[in-house]
């Protein structure tokens, strides 16, 4: 007789995962988030700290992340409660046919910097791009983006739904 470990294996081996759930491949992220529902089934309370574990853990690696691509074209960055800003300082002057500044959620876009093929930077917040500002002043290049705000409960009417 196979125990409920071997059974739920079993079960886990056969499944297939939907697109975009890339980051299950990732063995750290579910060494993470297993860790955060050990830890969380421990307490006592099953839903605590699962959400809350597994942004911590995503917020962490993006702002390593972010640093550590920041650190490549020498540039400097700050948080604050509603807006991240990156400086990036030129370095020669720009070709303003070229320099664009490009902006999603996750991530950001630099193109056409002086002497530097275009940089990626996965952001440590989403944004929302269409707030993002940037401004070329004294050889610096400000980019300002508004932080995304965390989603909010939305109250739902219910109908009666009597035949």
């Amino acid at each position: 007789m196979t125990g409920k470990f071997e059974r739920m294996q079993d079960w886990l081996s056969k499944q297939q995962l939907p697109r975009g759930f890339e980051l299950m491949k990732d063995p750290e992220w579910v060494a993470g988030f297993v860790r955060g529902m050990m830890e969380s089934a421990m307490s006592g309370n099953p839903s605590a700290g699962l959400s809350g574990m597994q942004q911590a853990d995503d917020k962490e690696s993006k702002e390593k992340d972010f640093k550590a691509a920041v650190s490549s074209v020498e540039a400097e960055w700050s948080e604050g409660r509603e807006y991240l800003l990156l400086k990036v300082p030129m370095n020669g002057d720009p070709d303003w046919d070229t320099l664009r500044v490009l902006a999603k959620e996750e991530r950001l876009k630099l193109e056409g910097l002086p002497g530097r093929k275009p940089q990626i930077f996965k952001l440590p917040s989403p944004i929302m791009p269409r707030s993002t500002r940037a401004v070329l002043r004294g050889g610096v290049l400000k980019i300002r983006m508004k932080k995304k705000q965390a989603g909010r409960y939305i109250d739902i009417s219910i109908e009666d739904g009597a035949d």
